[in-house]
């Protein structure tokens, strides 16, 4: 079964991930994956270049997350894949934030 929830689920801390965790257990765990800024073609092409200053606003989507660099696809699919193998089978109705501390301050 596939369910799509937008990436405010996330803000409001998972709920929607929580109460499909309880739904569907135990046949079916349900997490969710929130990533910040990643470094892909659309970042830069939609965000980064079409600012009125690129290197500036560039700049401004790195010091945003506490740990700096934008992350890579690559850092949020290892997030997925973990979620999805068996050394994850205890883990249902979480929400994985995966931003480089970005939110963590909030």
């Amino acid at each position: 079964m596939e369910k799509d929830v937008t990436t405010d689920e996330c803000e409001i801390g998972g709920s929607p991930t929580r109460a499909m965790a309880l739904d569907f257990a135990p046949d079916v765990r349900v997490n969710c994956v929130c990533p910040g800024y990643v470094d892909t073609d659309m970042v830069r092409r939609d965000g980064i270049e079409q600012a009125s200053d690129p290197a500036d606003m560039g700049q401004a989507l790195i010091d945003e997350a506490p740990l700096k660099p934008l992350a890579t696809p690559e850092e949020i699919a290892s997030a997925i894949i973990y979620l999805v193998c068996d050394d994850a089978r205890f883990i249902t109705g979480a929400a994985f934030q995966i931003d480089g501390g970005t939110t963590a301050g909030w």
